[in-house]
This record gives structure tokens, sequence and C-alpha cells, in this order.
């Protein structure tokens, strides 16, 4: 089901994302929107425009937000596990403890982005830009992964 810009509007306001698993948002704007604790497994949000949405704790295992922008998004504990972020912006992206294992992140841009205890297990960062990126010791990292050639800084 595609939704109209003034329903979108609507199931903001009323914080209808709390589930909607499986839902068709490609091309969406939902820029500035506070998506805290919503669960969207295995939905299409791609091409959709996330820049600075507030993502905290959202369940988006599985999705799909291929070329979606999501820079300066907070995605702090979510669960992106599966997802794919193939040619996603991510730029200045806060994803501090977030859940990527499995996700496909191929040319994506994560220039600038947080990594602080993100789990990047088992994802797919070819052509990844992570220029710059933050990342700490608790930060894991695909099997022989590495960070500082990438780009990324250790803080």
């Amino acid at each position: 089901m595609k939704f109209t810009s003034e329903e979108l509007d609507d199931l903001i306001k009323r914080h209808a994302f709390n589930w909607m698993p499986k839902a068709d948002l490609s091309g969406a704007n939902l820029s500035g929107a506070d998506l805290s604790e919503c669960v969207l497994y295995n939905s299409d949000m791609s091409k959709a425009n996330l820049s600075g949405a507030i993502l905290v704790r959202a369940t988006l295992s599985g999705i799909d937000l291929t070329d979606a922008n999501l820079s300066d998004a907070i995605l702090y504990k979510a669960d992106l596990s599966g997802a794919n972020l193939n040619g996603a912006c991510l730029k200045n992206a806060n994803l501090h403890y977030t859940i990527m294992f499995g996700a496909k992140l191929i040319s994506s841009d994560l220039s600038g982005a947080s990594l602080v205890g993100a789990d990047l297990t088992y994802t797919d960062l070819l052509y990844t830009n992570l220029c710059e990126a933050k990342y700490d010791n608790n930060t894991k990292w695909p099997d022989g992964f590495d960070p500082v050639r990438a780009g990324a800084i250790l803080t």
C-alpha cells in the first residue's frame, strides 16, 4: 500500500509507525520524522528521504533502504540486521550501538557517521565511503576488514 504525503503526515502525528511491518514507503519523505521504536521490518523504504529522522531503537531488520537518504539520522540501538542499504546516504548519521549484522552497504556513504559500538559483522562494505566515520574498540567489523585503511577514525 502506497501512502500519500497527507496520509504519511497523519501516521507520523498518530505514531502509527509503531507497528507497520512490510509497509511500502518507497520514495516517502520522512525527513525529520520521529520514528523511535517503530517496527518496519521487511518494509520497502527504497529512495525514501529520512534525513534527520529519529529512529532510536527502531526494528528495521530486512528493510529495503536502497538509495535512501539517512543523512544526519539518529539510529541509536536500531536493528538493521539483514537490511539492504546499497547506495544509501548515511552521512553524519548516529549509528551508536546499531545492529547491522549481515546488512548490504555496497556503495553507501557513511562518511562522518558515528559507528561507536555498532555491529557490522558479515556486512558487505564494498565501495562504501567510511571517510572520517568514527568507531571505537567495541565496533564489530567484518572479518579481515581494516577500518583505518577505509578512512575511519578510532575514537
